[in-house]
């Protein structure tokens, strides 16, 4: 999000064509000129001074810095937009006072603040009664001549609309709606940390993000009431709706399971197969022709580490599919060869919660490209003499980033920043699946990574049905384990921490998963694990959400874009594991 998306959709000021007739460009004077009658002002100046009083948040202030246009809406819209900046520069001071200075901001809010200026090489243009300021690195910004100072152009909903052309704005009165929603959140955060009711800035954020929908960080908060309707049914009213997710039973050796998965996804296959890569190579571009084929070359040369069972299985799929092997290892290795993702996990001892459960809680953040949202399966592999396990897959994967066993062993992936490497190992997703293949424990699974050659550094969250729980940091070169003991939840995000617990401001959704279940360990039920994955998310980024119970079977599941914001369905994976 650039500096000018940052503070012009405080009010969604944008760019208005000017009048007929000539214009003239004046770069801005370098010298402020805040303290002069505001009818003195330059456009650039009055805009500086516009930014100061955002930042402050006086209700008075910011509407005479601001022209509407006539209509009881557009006036309605103004009134509950203005209350919506004054409370984000509340929260903003509120963070300050209690966290230290410039903590909310560190942590990924947008908001005006008190040093924001126009940078000095800024010009402006006038015509008649209206102006232009021009920036680098900001939307052009439009003013109007009114009680003879400049004020922001409040340019009138449904022209505002058109010019964007966003299919996610809301219809004005819904916005209305959505803006008094936005407020009371802000309000309600504020009077929060103001209390002490949060250990640390990222626990307050995180309550934010979860009722910002995972947008906190994303959009500013007048992004997220003209975008994100937050007065829709979310995850309270949807909890545990029927199960949507499409559930896929593969049985057989490798060959039947590749052939098994192509029958029933074939045409998903090669869609994403195709649009996918598409988007993520830039197929339209020769150099990403180039770079898809030296793809290709680098996945043909991962088949030597490739267990000969899952390359019979991948081979199979690719001839059900009319898919060339090549592309469906891609598919297998290609996190391998692009690293990416943003994953959080949190493992809960049975002494975290009121009822004696284990949990284990895991978002999926990864570039979809508006398509892997759309067809996340759960795919139930029954591999001829290894254990059943279930992943939480996208069509075409045979390899695993998320998912069970019939023994209850869970696990899922995070990458970590990593430098790439010729083939040398086998793809993470693959020995992922192994794991879940052949190991009944935690320590057996570690054992298991220990004993195999392994392509890439990740970290992988590991849950078994006794409760057991370790973090496996892995390189090529070792694997380190991180563990809790039972008065502690155990944390990953994207990093590696080696024996490291605690330490914050590495991470932010690691320090809000540790504060927040920290705050409320020994009452944190399968609701409050949903609840701190919606505080994790990451907006649309976020396609997969789920809690495991490894010693009932159950996983609780939320998918789509911005997932734990649909709600989670309960499924009882115990009959399909027969």
């Amino acid at each position: 999000m650039t500096r000018a998306r940052t503070i012009t959709t405080l009010l969604l000021a944008t760019v208005l064509a000017g009048g007929v007739g000539c214009s003239v460009s004046r770069p801005a004077p370098t010298a402020a000129a805040n303290s002069a009658p505001a009818g003195e002002l330059t456009p650039v100046q009055a805009w500086n001074n516009y930014l100061g009083i955002l930042a402050e948040g006086d209700e008075a202030s910011i509407r005479g810095c601001i022209y509407v246009h006539p209509g009881e809406k557009e006036k309605a819209r103004l009134e509950r937009s203005v209350a919506v900046i004054s409370s984000t520069a509340r929260l903003r001071k509120a963070f300050d006072e209690a966290y230290g200075s410039g903590r909310l901001v560190k942590l990924g809010f947008h908001c005006a603040l008190p040093e924001a200026r126009l940078p000095a090489d800024s010009s402006f243009e006038i015509q008649g009664d209206r102006a232009t300021v021009t920036a680098r690195g900001w939307d052009t910004i439009r003013l109007i001549k009114s009680g003879g100072a400049w004020k922001e152009d409040f340019i009138p909903y449904e022209i505002l609309t058109a010019e964007k052309k966003d299919p996610q704005s809301l219809p004005l009165d819904r916005l209305l709606l959505n803006l008094t929603a936005v407020n009371e959140v802000l309000k309600r955060t504020l009077a929060e940390v103001k209390a002490g009711a949060y250990l640390s800035a990222a626990d307050a954020f995180g309550a934010l993000n979860a009722r910002f929908h995972g947008n906190a960080g994303q959009l500013p908060p007048m992004g997220v009431a003209y975008t994100i309707d937050l007065t829709a049914p979310g995850v309270a009213a949807e909890k545990h709706a029927p199960n949507t997710a499409r559930v896929i039973e593969l049985r057989g050796d490798g060959a039947r399971l590749g052939q098994a998965q192509g029958t029933e996804l074939g045409d998903v296959i090669r869609e994403l197969s195709h649009e996918y890569f598409s988007h993520a190579f830039d197929l339209a571009s020769e150099g990403g022709r180039s770079n898809y084929e030296r793809a290709l070359r680098a996945a043909a040369g991962f088949e030597k580490f490739v267990r000969p069972e899952h390359l019979e299985e991948i081979r199979a799929l690719a001839a059900s599919t009319r898919l060339e092997p090549a592309e469906v290892m891609l598919g297998q290795c290609f996190p391998d060869l692009n690293p990416g993702g943003a994953c959080s996990t949190i493992a809960l001892p049975a002494s975290a919660s009121a009822d004696g459960v284990a949990r284990f809680g895991r978002n999926l953040d990864y570039q979809t490209f508006g398509l892997l949202e759309k067809h996340s399966v759960i795919l139930m592999f029954h591999p001829r003499d290894r254990y059943a396990f279930a992943s939480i897959a996208a069509p075409g994967l045979i390899g695993v980033l998320s998912g069970m066993n019939e023994h209850g062993l869970s696990l899922a992936v995070m990458e970590v920043p990593r430098s790439l490497r010729a083939p040398a190992g086998m793809p993470f997703m693959l020995l992922y699946r192994t794991v879940l293949e052949n190991c009944k424990t935690v320590e057996e699974a570690i054992t298991l990574l220990r004993q195999t050659a392994r392509q890439s550094s990740n970290n992988l969250m590991l849950m078994d049905a006794s409760g057991d729980r370790a973090v496996a940091e892995l390189t090529p070169g070792k694997v380190t384990v991180r563990r809790a003991p039972p008065t502690a939840a155990l944390v990953s995000t994207n990093h590696q921490r080696g024996g490291d617990l605690d330490s914050p401001d590495r991470c932010n959704r690691f320090d809000f998963l540790h504060d927040a279940s920290s705050r409320q360990f020994g009452r944190l039920s399968e609701a409050s694990v949903e609840e701190m994955l919606a505080g994790a998310a990451q907006g649309d980024f976020t396609f997969q959400s789920m809690v495991f119970e490894p010693s009932t079977r159950i996983l609780y599941l939320a998918l789509g874009a911005g997932a734990p914001n649909h709600g989670f369905a309960r499924l009882d994976l115990n009959p399909l594991f027969h």
